[in-house]
């Protein structure tokens, strides 16, 4: 605003900004956002129900092979029942994972809090991985250090799931000699 000479106002001065393309970026931006966490949740959802779908049979086929591998067979018979059986907890394993990065992804992933032998779990890792391993010829080794708690809380299934990965990628990458794992451990909060 200026003023005349008698202190009155002579005219107002004043700007004007077309703020429709920023308002409508934002819309758009906003709508972008809305559909990119709706097709993050539908796919979640997509491959938890299809791990859940492809478990169901999967949990037969070990089974059934367990069952199977009870009943008398010749040695030859019962190595493929074995890498039948071994194979399909490999997958189920995988499976597993799918189904865990999907919880993760939408913040529901949960880890359990139960005893469980240190020992077992590793046994059961190498055992996953051990009909790939004697295909190649391969030797699986691992040593528990002196002094390691073999009773453990936590979540055994976890701990599995990442000695698989680690294991089965040691096998796969491996040509000649030996996967070997060694187990150590080192106290939490400096106690």
């Amino acid at each position: 605003m200026t003023s005349n000479a008698g202190g009155g106002a002579s005219g107002f001065l004043g700007t004007v900004t077309d703020v429709t393309e920023s308002h409508h970026q934002a819309l758009a931006l906003e709508r972008a956002k809305s559909e990119a966490e709706a097709a993050a949740r539908a796919k979640s959802l997509f491959l938890a129900n299809m791990s859940h779908e492809i478990r169901t049979p999967l949990n037969a086929v070990i089974g059934m092979t367990t069952l199977l591998l009870d009943t008398p067979m010749s040695e030859d018979q019962r190595d493929f029942a074995r890498t039948i059986r071994a194979s399909g907890e490999s997958l189920l394993e995988i499976i597993n994972d799918i189904l865990d990065y999907s919880k993760a992804d939408v913040g529901k992933l949960e880890i359990e809090q139960q005893a469980f032998d240190l020992r077992r779990c590793i046994e059961d890792a190498l055992d996953l991985v051990a009909p790939r391993a004697t295909e190649k010829k391969l030797n699986l080794a691992y040593l528990i250090e002196d002094g390691t708690p073999e009773a453990l809380v936590g979540d055994s299934t976890r701990v599995r799931q990442i000695l698989v990965n680690l294991l089965s990628n040691a096998v796969k990458f491996t040509h000649q000699g030996e996967v070997f794992v060694s187990i150590d451990s080192e106290p939490v909060g400096g106690s």
